[in-house]
């Protein structure tokens, strides 16, 4: 994450909108200002646009967030633009607020807004949720940090670690607690404890089971085995089966004597239905009588039917003859009634006529009317045009007159306008001549500045890199005493091990000498030699890299002096020099001066440049003016000549009207409309005349052929009605009926018909059932010679009852045998069961006790993980430490974790390796501790980072501190800082005023009696 800009809109102490553009500063910037300016409050914004909140003990308050001295209804919000993985987002926050309602009158709480957007395309597209959590939530996913995350690493708050370094381990573990997921290992641990409890449980569960068991084997009778009770058992089981096969035997006998007994009674059921099939018999001979008298019916019916029908036909025929007779009356009086009124009817041709002849002079007169109508209304229009266009000439000569007064007052200015002119590039000229030597004075100044400050510099370095020199001179010689007291002490320390061996009268291994009159000494304690010289290794270590850093150094001060020599010399032309320039003050009042003049002839030339442009617009509007006032005069002539010709147009029109016959003030249109109107019922009443005429004469005709033809069809039945009646009387006699109404009466449908039919055969079919199965089963019947069913049931429930008797025998025995079995089954599984569950619990509580921190080195897993942590974080402090205390400072956990105590585990330690001695943090001064505080900030950051996988610290702010060090510590720092700056922005916020020569790029945050501002640019 690496911010681009911030912008504050009334937030803290800044009133109105304020923009920081990161983007421009630089990798490494400075951000300075008063106490109470309102620096920190930078930190707060960029925390806040993220989280929502602001960290340490102003948290929890956002609505702090808004400036006092914000106005009533004015808004405020932070606005910050970030990248992050190659993409840019802004994210825009409104903190809470109140506002009085409009309506209620009463103060009404406003909840915060937030927003996320993308930049894609050429534009930002939004990513924000409808829901604000939902927005907190992707904003969180983008930065991949918790809030103490961010305020820890990315965030360095004044003070922050300074308190972390004095901190007891109860207090450093509550904050590595937040920082780590510490809270995991806590689980593992109760996991573990869970577990061991659980598997304890189980294994006494398995042991409480097999007490029981051998409770249930106690409970069994004596002297009874697992062998005798299943030899018992085969003995039942042979018994048993013996029965059921006796039992199968008398079932089927069983079986037997009950069909026997079915089949008598089913040969008695079967002769008294053949009884009931036999009374019926006489009504089936009956039924089928009448079916045979039907089918002879039926060719005779259909006969008589033909006979109806056709005496109906006759009936039908007379009756419409009759209505015809009717119809044809009533249709010759029409026709003589149509036929009487023909006269009427020519009168209203001639009208039609008439009317013609009108219609069209009436067409003719409209013409006339249109053309008068549209005389009389251009003339109008010609009339109201003329006096138009006399007014527009009245103004246009005020107009003229107007612009010919204004062009003569603007004349006399506009004639100096060449001089004003020439006085305005005079005065231009010698401002930018004065503002060249402005400009060079100020960058003489500053290069002069620039050139001593690099010579100061440079001569301070190769100062200190000769005072490095002789101190690593020193160091090498004091390595080399120790070294050399080393190889004399090792000498000494084997004599004295030679002479407590020594004895009178035994040889010397090295000389061979009987006597020892001088032995050596052991003497009361050993140097410390190999710690000191590795202390001194360290210490002339620390020094050679600090020799190659003040050469890197004292080099690039070199190289910086001569290239403010060479600027400085590029900026004066051959041999001129920065004195024979005016003083910065001199200069800027010539400056101002010629600013004055410039301005004064400015505004004299705008003044003539104005009017001679507004002479000339004047002249532009003058020949305008003249142009328009020829047009109108024009205009005029052209109207008069419409007029006469539209007058004359006028006159000839009514002439024609007078010539048409009409009367004046008579409307033609409406005459011609009333005209046509009475044409078309007159046209329509003579057509439907004629159309009745006609209809009635077709209706007439129509009449009197559908009579002749129906009076010709009844004729023409006669005969056939007779021959039908002649046939059926011969036919119905030789078949038996006497007459028609027999023949219907002995008639059945051909449903009835075949009804009888199915009737009569299933008869004979049933009878015929019957008697097949009265004999079969009565053949059937005379072969059964056993018992009864009675004696049969009887012999079968004996042999039932035994088998019930044997198989509770046997289900006995086989229980008793099963539950042996299953005893034995029990045990061996029991037994295997608290096996494994006996090595799982011992192995489950040797891992909870390890965990929890009874073992040997008495450590709990969570201790033994923060000082994990904690060595992570002092190793990668410890890499800029060392730089910045020239190797002298390292910072270690005094190993107490180790031995178990978890509150006492976590404290930080200082190795001096000047001294070679270990001291608290506390002791450390002002500056030490801020270099201890900045590297261990520096190093959770890198620690973070690196387990953190995706998340990209690109930027890092810190907040004060730089004011404990001294001139050197402060440019160790400095160049640490500078030196991260490869991988990440880093932004210092301090009243150091030192700091702004070492920094180019800053922001100075400036602080009024109406609210503080933000300044950025480069260093003076």
């Amino acid at each position: 994450m690496r911010p681009e800009q911030l912008t504050l809109v009334n937030i803290g102490p800044f009133q109105g909108t304020h923009r920081i553009d990161f983007s421009v500063l630089g990798d490494i910037f400075l951000i300075f200002g008063k106490t109470g300016a309102g620096k920190t409050t930078l930190f707060d914004a960029l925390s806040y646009a993220f989280y929502g909140d602001v960290p340490g003990a102003r948290s929890g308050n956002p609505r702090s967030m808004r400036s006092h001295f914000a106005l009533d209804g004015e808004e405020s919000s932070v606005e910050l633009i970030f990248s992050l993985s190659g993409k840019k987002y802004r994210i825009t926050r409104i903190p809470p607020n109140e506002k009085i309602g409009v309506r209620s009158g009463k103060i009404q709480a406003v909840p915060e807004e937030a927003a996320l957007d993308e930049w894609r395309d050429g534009g930002w597209m939004s990513r924000t949720s409808t829901n604000k959590s939902d927005t907190d939530k992707s904003i969180l996913s983008l930065i991949g940090l918790s809030a103490e995350e961010f305020s820890r690493i990315v965030l360095l708050p004044q003070g922050e670690f300074a308190r972390f370094l004095r901190q007891n381990s109860a207090e450093r573990k509550e904050v590595l607690s937040k920082l780590f997921p510490v809270d995991s290992y806590a689980r593992v641990i109760e996991i573990a404890r869970s577990r061991a409890r659980d598997a304890a449980a189980a294994l006494k569960e398995t042991e409480q089971n097999l007490a029981s068991l051998r409770k249930e084997e106690d409970a069994l009778p004596e002297g009874r085995s697992k062998e005798q009770a299943a030899e018992a058992l085969a003995s039942l089981r042979i018994a048993r089966d013996a029965l059921r096969r006796q039992y199968a035997l008398r079932s089927e006998t069983v079986a037997e004597a009950r069909a026997a007994s079915e089949r008598k009674r089913r040969i008695g059921e079967l002769e008294e239905e053949k009884k009931l099939l036999d009374s019926r018999k006489d009504l089936l001979d009956g039924l089928a009588a009448r079916v045979r008298s039907s089918r002879k019916a039926r060719p005779l019916a259909e006969t008589a039917d033909r006979l109806d029908g056709e005496k109906k036909k006759g009936a039908e025929r007379e009756r419409e003859i009759a209505e015809t007779e009717k119809e044809l009356i009533k249709t010759a009086e029409i026709l003589s009634g149509l036929e009487g009124r023909e006269a009427e009817t020519a009168r209203l041709a001639a009208e039609r006529e008439e009317l013609a002849l009108r219609k069209e002079r009436l067409r003719i007169a409209i013409d006339i009317a249109e053309k008068i109508e549209e005389s009389g209304a251009s003339l109008s229009e010609m009339k109201a045009a003329l006096a138009q266009a006399k007014k527009d000439e009245e103004v246009q000569k005020t107009v003229l007159d107007d612009i010919t007064e204004k062009l003569a007052l603007l004349e006399k200015d506009a004639g100096n306008l060449d001089r004003y002119a020439q006085e305005l590039q005079d005065a231009r000229d010698a401002l930018e001549e004065t503002r060249r030597a402005n400009a060079l004075a100020e960058d003489c100044e500053r290069e002069r500045k620039a050139a001593s400050a690099h010579q100061a510099a440079y001569e301070k370095v190769l100062a200190e890199l000769e005072t490095a020199q002789r101190d690593a001179e020193i160091a090498r010689a004091e390595l080399d005493d120790l070294r050399e007291g080393a190889r004399r002490a090792e000498r000494e320390s084997a004599a004295e091990q030679l002479a407590e061996n020594l004895a009178p009268g035994m040889p010397c291994p090295v000389c061979g000498s009987l006597e020892h009159p001088a032995p050596a000494a052991k003497k009361a304690a050993a140097i410390p030699w190999a710690e000191r010289i590795a202390a001194g290794e360290r210490r002339l270590e620390a020094l050679r890299k600090k020799l190659t850093e003040l050469q890197r150094e004292t080099a690039a001060r070199e190289a910086g002096m001569k290239a403010a020599r060479e600027r400085l010399g590029e900026l004066l032309p051959g041999n001129a020099s920065c004195a024979a320039l005016p003083a910065p003050e001199e200069a800027a009042k010539l400056l101002a001066d010629a600013v004055t003049r410039a301005n004064a002839a400015a505004e004299r030339a705008g003044k003539a440049r104005t009017a001679w442009r507004e002479s000339e617009a004047l002249r532009q509007k003058r020949e305008a003016a003249q142009r328009e006032a020829e047009r109108i005069g024009a205009r005029k002539t052209d109207i008069n000549a419409r007029a006469a010709e539209a007058k004359a147009a006028l006159e000839a029109a009514r002439g024609r009207w007078k010539e048409a016959g009409l009367e004046e003030g008579t409307d033609a249109g409406e005459a011609f409309e009333q005209c046509a109107s009475r044409m078309l019922e007159i046209e329509q009443e003579i057509s439907s005349r004629r159309e009745r005429l006609e209809n009635a004469g077709k209706r007439k005709t129509s009449l009197e052929a559908t009579r002749e033809a129906l009076k010709k069809a009844m004729e023409e039945s006669l005969p056939e009605i007779k021959r039908l009646e002649t046939d059926f009387a011969s036919a119905a006699a030789a078949a038996g009926f006497p007459d028609g109404e027999a023949v219907r009466n002995a008639l059945l449908s051909h449903e009835e018909e075949e009804q009888a039919d199915r009737e009569i055969a299933a008869w004979n079919e049933k009878r015929h059932s019957l008697d097949g199965s009265l004999e079969r089963l009565k053949t059937e019947h005379s072969l059964w010679k056993g018992p009864s069913e009675a004696e049969a049931l009887a012999a079968l429930g004996e042999t039932e009852q035994a088998m019930r008797e044997a198989d509770r025998e046997l289900e006995k025995n086989t229980a008793a045998l099963a539950a042996l079995e299953n005893l034995e089954r029990r045990r061996s599984v029991l037994e295997a069961e608290r096996a494994e569950r006996s090595l799982t619990a011992g192995r489950l509580q040797s891992l909870s006790d390890d965990l929890s921190g009874n073992n040997p080195a008495r450590v709990s897993f969570d201790a033994w993980i923060l000082g994990m942590y904690l060595e992570e974080i002092t190793a990668y402090a410890n890499l800029r430490l060392e730089r910045m205390s020239e190797g002298r400072y390292r910072i270690q956990l005094n190993g107490s974790y180790r031995r178990g105590n978890a509150l006492s585990g976590l404290e930080l330690e200082i190795v001096d390796a000047w001294t070679g001695k270990v001291r608290p943090s506390a002791t450390l001064s002002g500056g030490e501790t801020f270099m201890a505080s900045i590297s261990l900030a520096l190093g959770l950051a890198d620690s973070i980072q690196s387990r953190s996988g995706g998340i990209q610290l690109d930027a890092i702010f810190i907040d004060e501190g730089f004011g404990s060090l001294d001139e050197s510590s402060l440019e160790r720092a400095v160049t640490i800082l500078d030196e991260i700056r490869g991988s990440r922005m880093v932004g210092i916020i301090s009243h150091v005023s030192e700091l702004r020569t070492r920094i180019p790029a800053r922001v100075e945050i400036v602080k009024t009696g109406t609210g503080s501002r933000i300044e950025q640019g480069e260093p003076e």
